[in-house]
């Protein structure tokens, strides 16, 4: 596969069926994935605690597969890809809205106490992640939290 580079790109990867069908399969099943899914999950959990399970948003939630496994009063997901939002609307998560959007531009009228993304952020360019980070610190309370994953 071909590096990805561009936002357009990066959307259009997301939104085809062949990759949003097999993703938790070919990257979460086993090995290191399958660690990595865990220990995100424990995070999660573990700042969801902290603030009691309310007012809580995932960014790029893809198939729901961190978000299947998060219990909440008030979960908002934001998804751009049709297909990742009918995947993970298919696991009829109780107290998650899963919101067809743009984290590039998070317009809607709520704050949270906890945000959190992985495998996103990471394949974006400084000036982007930037304006991400920008959008993000808009929608988050005062002492809230901000989760995501940084590969080195």
């Amino acid at each position: 596969m071909k590096q990805l580079k561009t936002i357009d790109e990066i959307k259009d990867y997301y939104t085809k069926e062949d990759v949003t069908i097999n993703y938790e399969s070919k990257r979460f099943i086993s090995g290191v994935g399958e660690l990595m899914h865990k220990n995100h999950i424990k995070i999660v959990n573990k700042f969801v605690n902290k603030v009691k399970k309310e007012k809580i948003l995932e960014i790029a939630p893809g198939p729901a597969r961190i978000t299947a496994k998060i219990k909440v009063k008030e979960g908002f997901a934001i998804e751009n890809s049709d297909n990742m939002l009918n995947l993970a609307r298919n696991k009829h998560l109780k107290n998650w809205k899963f919101i067809k959007g743009d984290a590039f531009d998070l317009t809607f009228n709520k704050k949270f106490n906890l945000i959190y993304t992985f495998r996103f952020i990471r394949h974006f360019k400084l000036e982007q992640r930037k304006e991400l980070y920008y959008q993000i610190r808009n929608k988050l309370n005062i002492n809230g939290y901000f989760i995501f994953d940084a590969p080195n």
